[in-house]
């Protein structure tokens, strides 16, 4: 199956995502297209419609809850505080009345904006999915995809220790930190390891991933992120229909 996939960070999140999709689904095919979370907000729909274009069969938009909206000026949210619920329904929202998506992509969206409870955008009635089957998944990562890397503290560790000695990787929970990125700049810069001393997600997080990869603990990612697995089952689902 060919599964496109619209996600935050063409240099960051998007080179990550495929080494991990890849690795759990070899018999899949990723079409991953990392872009802004403006691009996500602004013109997600235009952005899905390529990807259909492109022959994805599935899609899905997996996009971090942090930073929130109001802060980068992108029309995801404005309240002060992150809101899951609200960034979904705007997404949402752009889905439901885009002019670019297929109709049976945006009849979905309305079937998914009636499941969550979201007012009704149009007067229409919603539609089950054709076939029973769903094309367009939404997965909103609490924080940031970058958390993710924080699921194995020997993992983390084994890497500081390449050159030398370094202190023991103490990680807080992937789906509770809210800058990763700070956690792991700090981490590293007390080992030894010669690229990651100078951390920087966009060179260092493929790095990072593919030590999980060698470690085999990609389950543990699995098992520590609800937004991962959550991305997991969803393309096992789709797999199973």
């Amino acid at each position: 199956m060919r599964i496109g996939i619209l996600c935050e960070g063409e240099k960051t999140d998007e080179p990550v995502l495929r080494l991990l999709l890849e690795y759990v689904f070899p018999a899949h095919e990723f079409l991953i297209r990392g872009v802004s979370k403006a691009v996500i907000f602004d013109g997600g729909d235009i952005e899905l419609a390529r990807l259909f274009e492109q022959g994805a069969e599935r899609v899905l938009i997996l996009w971090d809850l942090l930073p929130t909206g109001y802060q980068m000026a992108v029309a995801a949210q404005w309240n002060q505080h992150p809101s899951r619920r609200e960034q979904r329904h705007k997404l949402l929202e752009l889905l439901c009345n885009s002019e670019h998506l297929p109709d049976h992509l945006r009849q979905e969206a309305h079937f998914h904006a009636h499941r969550y409870g979201f007012p009704p955008f149009n007067a229409k009635p919603v539609p089950h999915p054709r076939n029973g089957i769903h094309h367009l998944r939404l997965v909103c990562v609490c924080y940031t995809t970058d958390g993710w890397l924080l699921a194995d503290e020997g993992v983390l560790t084994s890497l500081a220790n390449q050159g030398g000695p370094a202190p023991r990787c103490s990680a807080p929970h992937p789906d509770e930190c809210a800058n990763p990125v700070a956690f792991l700049t700090k981490y590293y810069k007390q080992g030894r390891h010669r690229r990651l001393k100078f951390y920087n997600k966009a060179d260092h997080n493929i790095i990072i991933a593919r030590e999980y990869l060698t470690q085999d603990r990609i389950k543990v990612i699995r098992r520590r992120s609800s937004s991962f697995r959550y991305l997991v089952e969803a393309i096992e689902g789709w797999g199973q229909a």
